[in-house]
C-alpha cells in the first residue's frame, strides 16, 4: 500500500498507518478480515452524528469528493497487489 502513497498525498496530508477499529470495523477486524479506515479532520464529525440533524445538506462536496478519490485509489492499490492480504 505504500506505494499509493504518492497519489494520496496529492489530495493532501494523507499516511498510512497500521490498525483500524471503530463500532463499524471490529467485528470484521476479529474475525481476521483484512479492513481499511479513511481518517478524515474530525473536529466536526459529532455535531450531527446520528443526531435528527444529520442530514446530507451538512456534506461538504469538497471534503465529499477527496473523500471518494481516496477510497478509490486505496482501492485501486489492493486491487493491483500481487498477493492478496493476509488474514
Amino acid at each position: 500500500m505504500k506505494q499509493i502513497l504518492p497519489w494520496l498525498k496529492r489530495l493532501g496530508p494523507f499516511e498510512l498507518r497500521t490498525g483500524a477499529g471503530g463500532s463499524d470495523l471490529a467485528p470484521l477486524l476479529s474475525a481476521g478480515v483484512p479492513v481499511m479506515d479513511l481518517w478524515t479532520d474530525r473536529r466536526d464529525y459529532f455535531w450531527f452524528h446520528h443526531t435528527s440533524a444529520d442530514t446530507v445538506d451538512k456534506v461538504d462536496p469538497t471534503e465529499l469528493n477527496r473523500c471518494v478519490m481516496a477510497l478509490g485509489i486505496m482501492l485501486y492499490g489492493l486491487g493491483e497487489m500481487a498477493e492478496p492480504l493476509a488474514r
